[in-house]
């Protein structure tokens, strides 16, 4: 299961899982519904220096946060911290929001690293 996938599933508002066993099986059944307007986008946050995951349980409940780590688990730097999800009009603005999702788990996970920065 790939990134395009998991972005073309927030696109399109459906699991494309039972798409793909049902494609196996020699059916190919596309989704009824059109794709949602704009870009959709996923980054990866990498940790900028050592530290602890803090209370990551709001994380879970996000639908835009994605490999969450447990709460008080090392974060190491230059280790994914977690993913990130977003939406936008255009590329630039959905660069921009993915850009603002990470420097937010970075401030949380991490205030003193974000600080010295």
């Amino acid at each position: 299961w790939t990134a395009a996938v998991e972005l073309a599933e927030r696109a399109w508002g459906v699991s494309l899982f039972t798409t793909h066993v049902a494609a196996c099986d020699g059916r190919l059944e596309l989704p009824r519904q059109r794709p949602l307007d704009g870009v959709f986008g996923k980054a990866v946050v990498f940790a900028p220096a050592d530290g602890t995951a803090p209370d990551t349980d709001a994380w879970l409940l996000d639908a835009d946060i994605g490999d969450v780590p447990r709460t008080g688990s090392a974060l190491l730097r230059g280790e994914p911290i977690c993913t990130v999800f977003a939406h936008g009009s255009d590329a630039a603005q959905c660069h921009a929001a993915l850009l603002e999702r990470a420097a937010r788990i970075v401030r949380a996970a991490m205030p003193r690293a974000d600080q010295a920065g």
